[in-house]
């Protein structure tokens, strides 16, 4: 189980840094998405601020996965943006090969979620 949890600490930190890192040299090709995704999407960029803030996130939340000492933490503030994108996935963009992603971060999520979860009722607690 210890070697389960490294390979999805590894896994879920390495595709947060890339796609975060992505946010601010966009280096990967995106795929061309519905007219909805591409307003949100658009929305967010032409903010000025929401969307390099999405990249500081990932890329700290994959980076504290990778460092592997703040796992809890990095589970907290990464998953308002894996409930984004697996939203995003299943009501915008409506795309088959996107919801293997967001069916493989929620999965890690609740992994990560559930194998913490003693370190979590510290965190609960009054």
């Amino acid at each position: 189980m210890q070697r389960l949890e490294v390979v999805v600490r590894w896994l879920m930190g390495a595709v947060f840094v890339l796609f975060g890192a992505s946010k601010f040299y966009p280096f990967m090709p995106t795929p061309p998405v519905p007219p909805a995704a591409a307003t949100f999407i658009a929305a967010l960029m032409t903010s000025g601020y929401m969307w390099p803030l999405l990249g500081l996130i990932e890329v700290v939340g994959g980076v504290l996965l990778l460092y592997g000492r703040y796992v809890p933490i990095s589970v907290a503030i990464l998953a308002p943006v894996i409930t984004n994108i697996a939203l995003y996935l299943l009501l915008l963009a409506k795309t088959g090969p996107g919801m293997g992603m967001a069916l493989f971060l929620v999965s890690c999520e609740l992994f990560l979620i559930w194998r913490y979860r003693q370190r979590w009722a510290l965190m609960v607690t009054a």
